[in-house]
């Protein structure tokens, strides 16, 4: 079913003079109480997992190390990419006149870095590391395994103190094989192959949502490929009017979706008071059923029950 079908069906339960796309003059606001019920819908279907939840092999490119030209100020932590700016650099490690670490926090070449600059005001020389992946705004959550060049990463829980899986067999990494990797102050006396990841957020500004972005240790100087799983997260509805077919696997459109995109409805100020008619929690509760048997990875287990 199209954005538009399923948003006729839902306003079906208000009266024929409120069921306009968009909202008639009269009867504001009922268009957006079916997108908040399809919108929520789809939260929560897609938390439930099963066949809901998308997931997607992503890869990036991982550039070079690079030189750029960059204008700063001494006790600062504004400056400007003069020339070399490219995308990929935000969030990365920026080393400024060969002797001093710092990182690009925003992604525009009018940077924030996260310390002061220490040294004096003025244009430097710097090379940029592409230690840092922004994730797409479309990503729910980074899964294993990560890859670059085909090579597993390991996951830790900061970018910083590292324990690190070293040994591999034919099958990749041996499990339990940890070493503990020794952190140093500066970037390029680690830099070379990457051997774990960090996944980690930052806030572009006080009234953007969390970004989340990926740090690679140590901090690759050479190109290569990173693969890594995704568990997208479910598409949001701001037009009614949309020919767009919603994801829903199976078919499951009228037994399960509707359902409980009406149960949301009946959640609206439009119909809080009035409680839920028996019929839709029935539908609802149908659904849920529905739903819980139709996990593609479940598997029957045999159980052992003592007898009383």
């Amino acid at each position: 079913m199209t954005v538009n079908d399923i948003a006729k069906r839902l306003l079906t339960n208000f009266s024929p003079e409120e069921r306009e796309i968009p909202d008639n003059a009269t009867y504001p606001g009922r268009n957006d109480a079916v997108k908040q019920a399809i919108n929520g819908a789809l939260q929560e279907l897609f938390g439930k997992g099963g066949p809901w939840v998308r997931k997607d092999e992503i890869g990036v490119r991982i550039y070079p190390t690079t030189s750029v030209t960059i204008a700063v100020t001494a006790g600062s932590t504004s400056a400007t990419i003069t020339t070399g700016w490219q995308a990929w650099m935000a969030g990365c490690t920026i080393v400024i006149d060969a002797s001093e670490d710092n990182e690009i926090k925003n992604a525009s070449a009018s940077a924030t870095l996260k310390y002061p600059y220490t040294g004096t005001t003025g244009t430097k020389n710097a090379i940029v590391y592409h230690d840092s992946i922004t994730i797409g705004d479309d990503v729910l959550e980074v899964l294993d395994p990560v890859r670059l060049d085909r090579r597993p990463l390991a996951v830790t829980v900061s970018p910083h103190h590292q324990s690190v899986l070293t040994e591999y067999d034919d099958y990749g990494i041996r499990p339990g094989s940890q070493t503990p990797m020794i952190t140093v102050d500066r970037v390029s006396d680690t830099a070379g192959t990457p051997v774990c990841y960090h996944v980690h957020t930052w806030i572009p500004d006080a009234n953007t949502p969390s970004r989340v972005r990926m740090r690679l240790t140590p901090a690759p100087t050479s190109a290569g490929m990173l693969d890594y799983q995704a568990m997208l997260a479910p598409p949001v509805v701001t037009n009614l009017a949309a020919s767009t077919t919603l994801p829903i696997p199976l078919g499951f459109d009228e037994s399960v979706f509707l359902p409980v995109a009406t149960m949301h409805l009946m959640g609206t100020s439009f119909f809080r008071a009035m409680g839920v008619p028996a019929a839709v929690q029935k539908s609802y509760d149908t659904a849920m059923e529905l739903l819980a048997g139709s996990n593609p990875g479940k598997t029957n287990q045999i159980r052992f029950v003592t007898r009383g």
